[in-house]
């Protein structure tokens, strides 16, 4: 029997996270659920640094430990015709760790779930561990939540690695067999925590049964009668340097899994996303959703001053003979460049939920937002912050005529607003009159 094969739990497996690649240092390329896309700089502390590779150094470790390294043999000792059908034998320690779960040690009405190996590669990509690092949203920190509360379950009784127990010979004796000739056989029986290649066992082995046998384990892996007292591999592998055992492992590297996972958790209060590029929404880009965005944009004060102010600038509008129509492509192309302040709670949540960002960790604590919006969510803006006033803040700057947009989002929409009489009585006004010529008889009275 593996010294593995009686651990019970699996864990949920993780649902698909939205992945983020880095563009420059600190920064990432995002796109949220609703199509909407955004870079953004998420401050990580030494997520993708320190942790990353307490995890590397550790993965590398459990990879190289094998067969004689740490006490099994892969199911070497079955053949064809006595190894069991369903079960799976493993030669790394890191193989045990990741396939240590069975469909019978699953959970009710989950299926058969992996405790490490799903959890394993999405912890790998949070930390970059991959190619690039992701983006920390919530639903992954949810999920390392889960993962380390299974692995601090696996510390309680038997599931507990140092606890598997394994009845072993407790010793080997000569005794006299057919026709009185001497052999060796067991003496007798005992439990043993955490490891069954004891000397004892060896001895047993290769006395009694004529097998070639690995050497005994380290004494510290295994503990005889006595539970919560052995350190395995296993164990050492998931508990050193953590919060249930501080110690170290040379073995693996120093910290064991859970070690690294709560040093992981410890970081996300610090986790802090403070610049945000919004670039042009793509957002599944119905008519709607652009609407939706707008109006988020018009509970933002910092954005509807900066329109106000930019449609009070001759520099914004054509020249020439058309002063009254707006140049929206400089226009667009300055307001996308400025960067708006956002401190503050709840200016930064607005922001969010703009971007459609909320589920990133870290965005509570925004300061700057860039936004790359549309010419159509402009229109609309324009039309929502400006147009709404009516009366004299119909007028283009330096002009008698009003302002007229581009006919992207409605710009040209002048019929049914609540500013269509304004627009129409400013237009008629600022239209040259006609001189009327006085008749031959008015010219008699000069």
């Amino acid at each position: 029997m593996s010294w593995t094969s009686q651990l019970r739990k699996p864990i949920l497996k993780s649902k698909p996270i939205l992945k983020g690649k880095p563009v420059k240092k600190n920064m990432f390329t995002y796109t949220s659920p609703d199509g909407t896309i955004s870079r953004l700089d998420q401050d990580v502390g030494v997520i993708h640094t320190k942790i990353k590779k307490d995890f590397t150094t550790w993965e590398n470790k459990c990879s190289g430990l094998s067969g004689n390294k740490i006490g099994v043999t892969g199911g070497k000792g079955y053949t064809d015709s006595n190894k069991p059908p369903d079960k799976q034998f493993e030669n790394t320690l890191l193989g045990h760790l990741e396939n240590h779960v069975t469909s019978t040690h699953a959970r009710k009405g989950k299926g058969e779930r992996s405790l490490f190996k799903d959890n394993l590669s999405n912890f790998k990509k949070i930390i970059g561990g991959g190619e690039s690092p992701e983006v920390i949203t919530e639903e992954q920190i949810e999920e390392m939540r889960l993962f380390k509360e299974d692995l601090l379950e696996l510390w309680e009784g038997d599931k507990n690695p140092r606890n598997i127990w394994f009845t072993i010979p407790s010793g080997v004796k000569k005794v006299k067999g057919k026709g009185g000739k001497e052999k060796w056989a067991m003496s007798g029986e005992t439990k043993v925590y955490g490891h069954y290649r004891t000397p004892d066992y060896v001895k047993y082995r290769e006395k009694v049964r004529g097998k070639k046998e690995l050497p005994a384990v380290d004494s510290s892996w295994y503990a005889i009668g006595e539970e919560d007292t052995a350190k395995p591999p296993m164990y050492q592998a998931i508990f050193s340097g953590s919060t249930k055992d501080k110690t170290p492992s040379g073995l693996v590297g120093g910290k064991g899994l859970l070690g690294i996972v709560e040093e992981f958790y410890d970081q996300l209060d610090g986790i802090k996303v403070k610049t945000l590029q919004v670039d042009r929404i793509t957002a599944r880009g119905t008519k709607q959703v652009k609407e939706d965005k707008v109006n988020l944009l018009l509970k933002f004060p910092p954005f509807v001053a900066e329109i106000e102010k930019m449609m009070k600038l001759p520099i914004y509008f054509k020249q020439g003979g058309n002063k009254n129509y707006l140049n929206t492509m400089r226009f667009r192309e300055a307001l996308i460049k400025i960067p708006l302040d956002v401190s503050g709670m709840k200016q930064a949540d607005l922001m969010a939920s703009f971007a459609d960002i909320k589920d990133i960790q870290g965005t509570e604590h925004l300061e700057t937002v860039v936004i790359d919006i549309t010419s159509a969510m402009i229109n609309m803006a324009i039309n929502r912050i400006v147009r709404a006033k009516g009366g004299k803040a119909l007028l283009a700057p330096n002009s008698k005529f009003p302002f007229i947009l581009s006919s992207a989002g409605g710009g040209r929409k002048y019929e049914g607003q609540t500013w269509s009489a304004d627009f129409k009585s400013l237009m008629e006004a600022a239209k040259p009159k006609k001189e009327v010529k006085k008749s031959w008889v008015e010219h008699l009275w000069r």
